[in-house]
């Protein structure tokens, strides 16, 4: 009956009507009721109205008109128009209602006429209003309204067709097809909508979007955005099949993609663009530098190619990247096994805990459990399990692994594969990661992307061996591990197992990690990023079964499956592969199909790179089976390097090819460098202890080289003359002696002496230092002093701290300057850290020990009588007297207090003794020993002198004495020169050479006087001519000098006008310095 508002009905703001008399007053759900007054007045509670002239006291629940006061009338339904308002997305509204879009991008119903809908979207306005959302009013000049919300549309009875998009998935009608992030197509819930460039939402036709904002603008006019939903799907329809066998869905187009296999481009008979990521509508140009599909002067974005796949007509599934499948219309989530969960829902958003997801649009808050879109939530949502992908042929990779079927084999750090656990994807570089098909790897962040699609990097897992070989993992010494270890070299330098697939090798030998993680061997862990796993121990490799080896043209061998590369000396090492590649150096070599980068030390093969292999060192040929031989000719074991010790011979170092330490102890791995201050050897980041010598071998005696001296060099060394014009021994046969003298080289190397090195091409090495030759067997002597005290063969004499000689125990060694210690040829004393110094080199400092003493000779009788020992030279004193020099022939130097061996020049200045590039320190003279007592000698005019003087006539015709016996009196009357010298201005001339000397002057004759003695404190004497010093306990001894000083030791004394220096046991005076003299008892 309400098919047709009566004439007499008032219709309401919302299209509902109210019998005629009556009001319309708006209630509280934002539509109308009648109140049953006409021109009433509404009440502000919504509930309740007064009759015309009254006024709505809520409170108290009356209208009141000045005195008169009535119950408040309850309004009474107001009854709906039949004829409905079609809405935009096909559903209606009332007639007299307005529709007004709603916050799910639908519409909802405004109970006015041609209402003002409010940009909230839950409200609106009468026409004339202005929506107040601050206020939550309706306002029109000073009259405010509460604003009405809206209720829900009627849906529409008759469905329309629905929109078909460029992809042949379909739309509802009233939809807009709109491009998605996955390069296809999801549905916009507005006719002829706005899609947006974010490729999640649009905005209403007229309307632009603001993505910044999230708003969707019309002049002044602001709305909220709308979020896309997806698409269906097209029906099952026959393929379209792509050259390499693959499929899209009917109505796409194959395109080839960037690895040279088939995508999918969502549209019929499409254009393939050049980069292969990218396609155009039929009839359009591609233009990728833009991103754009251009038709004259219509232009679109491009379109995105997705994966092909066999559509399969019964089964709808989703395909996860590990081939397990969810539902049609859910997302596969990967779960925290590493696997696939399904999220019940069509482009889900996956939270990050990796149990739960979201609807497409809204974010995880996963402290919270909720998702939110704006001031929308919902409750998340949990994933289920996905149905594994059934059993299918594994897929046979190049080196003959194999990757389960529907995943992808991408090459490894190691030149083999791994499996990477998606269909056709992409290998990244790093060759550790891998995308799906479609995406590009971006190594730097971790990534994969294709436009705004981002998600993390797949890590590949290591490919299982091929069935029919089901071998072990073969380690670069032919030992093996079980398959899906790693070989890691141990501290043995052979190789253990690491129980993880392409783990890594952690720098102590001893332990490893997983794949992508680093060692910190320290903290006993391995690290990647924030994730900290415990270390893992490796465990022994199985030794290789004994092979045939493979010969080497030397004769040397390496193991079976290795190749032999040339040395730097020439001879023959082992590249741990099969058909090696051998790098110029002579020291590194790559695997087949590489080649060799020396400089940056690394194997390239295309972007393949990999560090150089060392090669170990050949084993010598089966038939001769001999030990290594040192340069000393005693020998170590096999596969052992030999190493000079501490002692100048040689230790065996229980490493090939190794590298031997400065200490002489120690040596390390070869490619090592020894640190010996921390015990251990370094390469790079890498740290090993640091190994022990052990004893060679002696060589059994042989007979010996005979040097043209007669002196002779172990068998199998070469004399080498020396800088003496001796010989020497270096420690080769038929070496190159050096012109320096010092050193030599091996045979066919030459000697660049300025540079200390022996080069034979590209082959340098450090000169070798030449040893005391023997002398010869006739002969065997000792080694002679210049104090005639003797040192064993082969040893060195050396100056002690006494004046006198030590041995120290090394040919030719240098004797220090603090004249206990020595050190080997060639190095250099440092008393202060007690070591022997070379380069960088350092040894322990050598201590000397007593030289035997030189059997007593007859003496050497001096001009004034006094004598010196057998073999030692005597020289003139500062006193006129004489002191000996501890030389046979000796040089006396001007100072009169020191002397040089024969064939020296004194250099005073400097207090050392010359003879071409040798340098000695000056030798201080020791006291003579007196002539013995005789009587004194009288003069013609009837004076003395003393004994062992001549008298000489002076002017006046008195007499003075020379202090020589049977001197020659100079005719100057004032000087004498000894016997067997004639005088010549100033000096003495020996009659039988021409060493000369300074003349001496002659001292006043005495007369006889009755001999007197010098009675002394304790009453004992002491003859005329001496002091008493006090000797101890009271006692008194004799100073046989006048005036002398008596030292407070009470032990020595010093000559008038001196002082002693106890404590460098000297007499110092105003001329020169001499030793302490021990006072007479």
């Amino acid at each position: 009956e309400h098919d047709k508002p009566a004439p007499e009905d008032a219709t309401c703001a919302d299209g509902s009507v109210c019998p005629t008399e009556e009001t319309c007053c708006q209630n509280e759900e934002g539509g109308y009721s009648c109140c049953p007054y006409p021109s009433a007045a509404c009440c502000s509670d919504k509930l309740h109205c007064c009759p015309n002239g009254y006024t709505c006291d809520v409170e108290a629940g009356l209208c009141q008109s000045g005195n008169d006061f009535m119950a408040m009338l309850a309004k009474t339904p107001s009854k709906p128009q039949v004829n409905n308002v079609a809405c935009l997305d096909g559903s209606s509204c009332s007639t007299g209602e307005t529709c007004c879009e709603n916050q799910e991008g639908g519409y909802s119903c405004c109970p006015y006429e041609s209402a003002v809908c409010c940009s909230d979207r839950f409200h609106c306005c009468p026409k004339g209003y202005t929506c107040d959302v601050g206020i939550a009013s309706c306002i029109k000049g000073s009259e405010v309204l509460s604003w009405a919300s809206k209720v829900s549309t009627i849906p529409t009875e008759e469905p329309a067709n629905d929109v078909t998009c460029p992809d042949q998935s379909t739309c509802p009608s009233g939809s807009t097809c709109c491009e998605s992030q996955q390069g296809q197509y999801a549905c916009c819930p507005l006719p002829k909508a706005t899609c947006c460039s974010d490729k999640l939402h649009c905005c209403p036709d007229g309307y632009t979007c603001d993505v910044g904002a999230g708003t969707c603008t019309q002049g002044n006019e602001l709305l909220a955005w709308f979020t896309k939903q997806p698409a269906m799907p097209e029906p099952t329809e026959i393929n379209v099949s792509c050259p390499d066998g693959s499929a899209c869905p009917s109505g796409e187009t194959c395109c080839k993609n960037q690895q040279g296999n088939y995508a999918c481009c969502p549209l019929p008979k499409a254009v393939c663009c050049s980069d292969g990521l990218h396609c155009c509508p039929e009839d359009y140009t591609c233009d990728v530098s833009a991103g754009r599909c251009n038709k004259g002067q219509d232009t679109t974005a491009l379109f995105k190619k997705h994966p092909v796949k066999a559509v399969a007509p019964t089964l709808k599934d989703v395909t996860c990247p590990d081939q397990s499948t969810c539902p049609s219309e859910s997302t596969c989530c990967e779960d925290q096994e590493g696997h696939y969960g399904c999220c019940p829902m069509p482009q889900a958003v996956c939270c990050s805990d990796k149990l739960h997801c979201c609807p497409d649009g809204y974010t995880c808050d996963v402290e919270a459990g909720r998702c939110n879109m704006g001031k929308n939530f919902v409750k998340m949502f949990a994933k289920q399990p996905a149905t594994p992908a059934p059993s299918m042929n594994d897929i046979v990779c190049p080196d003959k692994s194999v990757c389960p079927s529907g995943q992808t084999c991408c090459e490894n750090q190691q030149g083999g594969y791994g499996c990477c656990p998606t269909q056709q994807a992409v290998c990244c570089s790093d060759k550790l990661h891998c995308c799906p098909a479609g995406y590009t790897c971006d190594v730097s962040a971790g990534a994969c992307n294709r436009g705004n699609d981002i998600i993390t990097m797949l890590t590949k897992q290591a490919a299982t061996p091929a069935p029919a070989d089901n071998e072990a993992v073969t380690c670069p010494d032919q030992s093996s591990c079980p398959s899906g270890e790693t070989c890691c070299e141990d501290q043995q330098g052979g190789y253990a197992c690491c129980p993880l697939p392409q783990a890594v090798c952690c720098s102590d030998k001893l332990h490893c990690c997983p794949k992508d993680y680093t060692c910190d061997v320290s903290a006993g862990r391995c690290n990647k990023g924030n994730e900290f796993l415990a270390i893992f121990s490796k465990r022994p490799a199985t030794p290789k079964p004994v092979e045939s080896n493979t010969v080497c043209p030397d004769q040397s061998s390496c193991p079976s499956g290795q190749t032999c590369c040339e040395n730097q000396q020439g001879g023959y090492g082992c590249c741990p592969f099969p058909s090696a590649v051998c790098c110029s150096d002579k020291l590194h070599c790559c695997p087949a199909g590489y080649t060799c980068d020396v400089s940056a030390g690394t194997c390239n093969r295309g972007n393949d790179i990999i560090t150089m292999l060392t090669k170990q060192a050949a084993t010598p040929a089966p038939a001769d089976n001999e030990a290594v031989t040192c340069p000393d000719q005693s020998s170590c074991p096999s596969g052992e390097t030999c190493c000079e010790d501490q002692q100048g011979g040689y230790a065996c170092c229980p490493l090939p090819q190794a590298v031997c330490c400065s200490d002489k102890l120690h040596c390390c791995p070869k490619d090592y460098t020894c640190d010996v201050s921390a015990g251990r050897c370094n390469k790079g980041n890498e740290f090993l202890a640091i190994f022990s010598k052990r004893p060679a071998t002696p060589k059994p005696v042989e007979s010996n080289t005979v040097c043209p001296d007669q002196s002779s060099c172990p068998s199998g060394q070469t004399c080498c003359q020396n800088q003496q014009g001796g010989y020497g021994c270096c420690p080769f046969p038929s070496a190159v002696c050096c012109s320096d003298k010092l050193h030599c080289c091996p045979a066919g190397y030459t000697c660049d002496v300025s540079a200390g090195t022996c080069n034979r091409g590209n082959d340098i090495i450090t000169m070798l230092t030449k040893q005391a030759a023997t002398p010869a067997p006739a002969d065997n002597e000792a080694v002679t002093c210049p104090d005639q005290s003797s040192c064993p063969s082969g040893e060195t004499c050396c100056e002690d701290q006494q004046g006198g000689y030590a041995c120290c125990p090394l040919p030719q060694a240098v004797c220090c300057s603090d004249k206990l210690h020595c050190c080997p040829k060639d190095y250099t004393c440092d008393v202060s850290a007690g070591r022997c110094n070379k380069g960088n080199e350092f040894l322990a400092i050598f201590s000397k020990r007593p030289a035997t003493p030189k059997p007593v000779e007859s003496n050497t009788v001096c001009p004034d009588q006094s004598s010196c020992p057998s073999g030692q030279t005597c020289c003139q004193n500062q006193q006129g007297g004489y002191g000996c020099c501890p030389f046979p022939s000796a040089v006396c130097c001007s100072d009169k207090l020191h002397c040089c061996p024969g064939g020296f020049t004194c250099d005073v200045a400097a207090s050392r003794c010359i003879k071409g590039n040798d340098v000695l320190s000056l030798f201080s003279k020791q006291p003579s020993k007196p002539a013995p007592e005789v009587r004194a000698v009288t003069c013609a005019d009837g004076s003395q002198c003393q004994s062992g003087m001549t008298c000489c006539e002076m002017e006046g015709g008195v007499y003075g004495c020379c202090p020589l016996p049977k001197a020659v009196c100079c005719s100057d009357k004032l000087h004498c020169c000894p016997h067997g010298w004639e005088c010549d201005s100033g000096s003495c001339t020996a009659l039988n050479s021409k060493l000369t000397i300074t003349w001496f002057s002659k001292v006043p004759a005495t007369k006889p006087v009755p001999a007197q003695s010098i009675t002394c404190p304790d009453h004992s004497t002491c003859s005329e001519g001496s002091t008493c010093c006090e000797v101890g306990q009271g006692k008194y001894g004799c100073c046989p000098t006048v005036n002398a000083v008596c030292c407070a030791d009470k032990v020595h004394y010093c000559p008038q006008n001196t002082v002693c220096d106890l404590v460098n046991q000297k007499c110092i005076g105003s001329n020169n310095d001499e030793p302490l003299r021990m006072v007479g008892h």
